[in-house]
């Protein structure tokens, strides 16, 4: 749960923690794991050109996954 969720955010909804903590156990490995090799292996930046909506990208400031980078 450290990875996806702030310490602060943690210690303040314990209740949803642990829902998250059983849904995530009750999870099937190979399913997960299936997920896992699925967001690493698929590459949309070909298909950026092609978005014609106005789009908010967000990065999120304690998100491992979702680095943002300085300008």
């Amino acid at each position: 749960m450290e990875r996806w969720f702030t310490e602060d955010f943690r210690e303040r909804s314990p209740q949803a923690i642990a829902r998250m903590r059983e849904m995530f156990l009750a999870t099937k490995a190979d399913g997960y794991i299936g997920c896992g090799e699925t967001n690493r292996d698929m590459d949309h930046r070909p298909l950026l050109p092609k978005i014609s909506a106005a789009t908010l990208v967000i990065a999120g400031k304690h998100d491992p996954a979702t680095h943002a980078r300085s300008q």
